[in-house]
């Protein structure tokens, strides 16, 4: 009938440690391509929460579920890799970390386009304070910034994505615990090239 309600249904990571409070997700507002703004459609339920949504609203969720989580009870080394849509999980993992003051070796590598592309920036480099074994790369593919402020050498600014070249270029050995989550092509390749390198499937 006309006066049906259509339900959209999303899936987000969440995007910060657990929490017995809340549940936190970082939402990008998706907008219509640029090239082809009139056939193509802005993001139904990014912009529905950025724009109509306001704090007190309820809305219908279900609890965190899937299989892609920190095992923090290990202490091997572990990389968190993350670019795009996939930062927020990877934002969650090195919270998690950090909560816990983990004296784990562990490496977050985060991949941009430039200084536009970033998002929750000062959450990553604030783990730095609760990790003393945290290496922090922020990867730029098209643009470095030309005057970083960064005191703490942990934190490296360098221009690449975060492929395999880049692992062999950074990472001391490839004895970690891997965590990724980005663009389909990223994905793909880094699942590839790790398992080539004898990376457990697990």
């Amino acid at each position: 009938s006309p006066h049906e309600t259509t339900k959209e249904q999303r899936c987000y990571s969440l995007s910060d440690s657990p929490n017995p409070e809340y549940y936190r997700i970082s939402v990008r507002c998706i907008p219509a391509p640029l090239d082809n703004p009139d056939n193509l459609p802005h993001g139904l339920v990014s912009n529905y929460l950025h724009q109509d949504v306001q704090e007190g609203d309820l809305v219908d969720i279900h609890a965190p579920s899937g299989d892609f989580f920190l095992d923090s009870a290990r202490a091997t080394p572990v990389c968190l890799i993350g670019a795009g849509i996939g930062l927020t999980p990877v934002l969650s993992m090195c919270k998690t970390l950090a909560d816990q003051k983990s004296d784990r070796e562990i490496w977050v590598i985060y991949g941009m386009r430039d200084t536009q592309d970033i998002a929750l920036e000062l959450e990553f480099i604030k783990s730095l304070e609760s990790l003393e074994n945290l290496i922090l790369l922020l990867c730029y593919s098209s643009e470095i910034p030309d005057r970083p402020r960064d005191t703490d050498p942990r934190l490296q600014r360098i221009f690449g994505r975060p492929d395999i070249d880049m692992l062999h270029s950074k990472l001391p050995h490839f004895d970690y615990e891997y965590y990724f989550c980005g663009p389909g092509p990223m994905m793909t390749s880094l699942h590839k090239e790790l398992h080539v390198l004898g990376v457990p499937e697990k």
